[in-house]
């Protein structure tokens, strides 16, 4: 997110998130409270991560169940 790209960037930090947090905040937003050292940034980058691992091995898991993994 430090990359001047987010800068104006409003679109959603996560448009299909369940949560929240993540589908009303702009990746600008984001960007500026990293940029300022906000530990609200720092809390709204870790949610985006979990919830983006969590799907990952929701994915893996039912893959390998399937065994299509």
């Amino acid at each position: 997110m430090a990359n001047s790209k987010y800068f104006s960037d409003e679109s959603a930090i996560n448009e299909s998130s369940n949560l929240s947090l993540l589908r009303n905040h702009s990746k600008s937003y984001l960007h500026h409270l990293q940029k300022i050292k906000d530990p609200l940034g720092a809390r709204l980058a870790s949610l985006h991560n979990l919830e983006f691992y969590t799907t990952l091995m929701q994915k893996v898991q039912n893959d390998i169940l399937k065994d299509e993994f």
